[in-house]
């Protein structure tokens, strides 16, 4: 019997069919671009530590007074890495409605972090030349 190459999750090769699912080309690219601003943002969090700036979000500070600032941050951005994993494999793992929620959720998540914490940072230092 012949088949069209096509799953009921996609294409064969994974990528968006025409049922509007999201492929895992797409949620590794999500992935990774989550990952690439929780690094980027601990480079923007030490330096912003180092001209004086004090670190917003509660939790990380006190993981940077508890543990200094090197290793605070560290910490913090192993555990986000961590749970952005979980959320990752979640899609390879739940049925069609949660993966395109999956999905949109670190799609979000990209844009709000990037919003609410890179782009502080980067104007914080634009502004003391750091």
């Amino acid at each position: 019997m012949l088949r069209s190459g096509r799953t009921s999750e996609g294409t064969a090769d994974g990528s968006r069919g025409l049922s509007g699912q999201v492929g895992s080309s797409e949620v590794k690219l999500l992935f990774f671009t989550n990952v690439a601003l929780q690094l980027f943002d601990g480079h923007l969090t030490l330096r912003g530590l180092g001209h004086g700036y004090v670190e917003g979000n509660p939790l990380i500070h006190h993981a940077i007074e508890s543990m200094g600032p090197v290793s605070g941050v560290f910490a913090a951005k192993i555990f986000a890495i961590l749970c952005l994993a979980v959320v990752h494999e979640l899609h390879f793992h739940a049925r069609p409605r949660m993966r395109m929620a999956v999905a949109t959720g670190l799609a979000t998540m990209a844009a709000v972090y990037a919003t609410l914490a890179i782009v502080p940072w980067s104007l914080f230092l634009a502004r003391v030349g750091g």
